[in-house]
């Protein structure tokens, strides 16, 4: 069971350290590219039909991402 236990939390660990790095591709943004996924997730997370509070939840991610996407490209 120790085994088990520890073999799924190296896992979990080298899994979450290959999500955290960017791939080499997805590294070269623009930033008209930041801009145009900014406008689309703002009209996708307005579109939804959703309550207030999940409808702040999915802008302040939008700004995020966004904020994110402006520091990759520079």
């Amino acid at each position: 069971m120790k085994r088990t236990v520890s073999f799924v939390l190296a896992l979990l660990v080298l899994a979450s350290a290959a999500a955290f790095f960017p791939s080499q591709a997805g590294a070269a943004v623009s930033v008209d590219g930041c801009y145009g996924n900014y406008s689309r997730c703002r009209q996708l997370a307005l579109g939804s039909d959703v309550g207030w509070f999940k409808m702040t939840l999915m802008l302040t991610g939008c700004d995020l991402a966004f904020g994110v996407c402006l520091y990759n490209a520079n």
